[in-house]
């Protein structure tokens, strides 16, 4: 998952470090729902649909990549929220062995992440992945605290808004107008 108003260079950079960090394989694939899903008009699908196209491709990934921004406008954006949530509920429905992972650039250049688990870089040495780690900015992971808030999260259309808040809140009609608080949305805000 990533922020759309990101440069695409960011998040080139946070999944070159991702893959090196896990030292995946030159085959390793990255599936992009804003590549592969129309998220607007005819065959839109939304994330809270468990036949959903979206779902079916976390069911069969190994892990997730979600890439912040500097200024967390992710953290703003339902649909990033929402593929945030599907990665979280994937990995807790695989037992731990789908793996989410948070990255971002880094001021000077480069890119770090806050591995789930050992990344495979860390060679089983948690003393290592807290070294790596130490270099992801604080003050991003406070704003992240400060900005989760599903029910004002944003969409560019009013109506991916509207089933996304619907989805979220377990709302059979998506197509009603969601409901301003919810105890559902506390539990995503809670989680992201």
């Amino acid at each position: 998952s990533h922020w759309w108003g990101d440069p695409v260079m960011a998040l080139r950079e946070c999944m070159r470090q991702h893959s090196a960090d896990r030292k995946l394989d030159r085959a390793a694939a990255y599936w992009m729902s804003g590549f592969a899903l129309g998220q607007h008009g005819a065959g839109r699908d939304t994330p809270g649909g468990i036949e959903s196209a979206f779902r079916k491709a976390m069911a069969k990934a190994k892990g997730t990549l979600a890439v912040v921004d500097p200024e967390a406008n992710s953290y703003t954006r339902i649909w990033c929220c929402c593929e945030i949530l599907a990665a979280i509920a994937a990995r807790s429905q695989s037992a731990g062995e789908h793996r989410h992972d948070t990255y971002t650039v880094l001021e000077g250049g480069g890119a770090v992440g806050l591995a789930d688990g050992l990344a495979e870089v860390d060679r089983d040495d948690p003393a290592r992945k807290a070294s790596r780690e130490l270099r992801f900015p604080l003050a991003l992971a406070e704003l992240v605290l400060r900005k989760v808030a599903v029910e004002v999260a944003e969409a560019s259309e009013p109506e991916d808004r509207r089933r996304l808040l619907n989805a979220i809140a377990g709302e059979p009609d998506s197509e009603a107008g969601p409901p301003r608080e919810h105890e559902r949305y506390e539990e995503a805000n809670h989680q992201l």
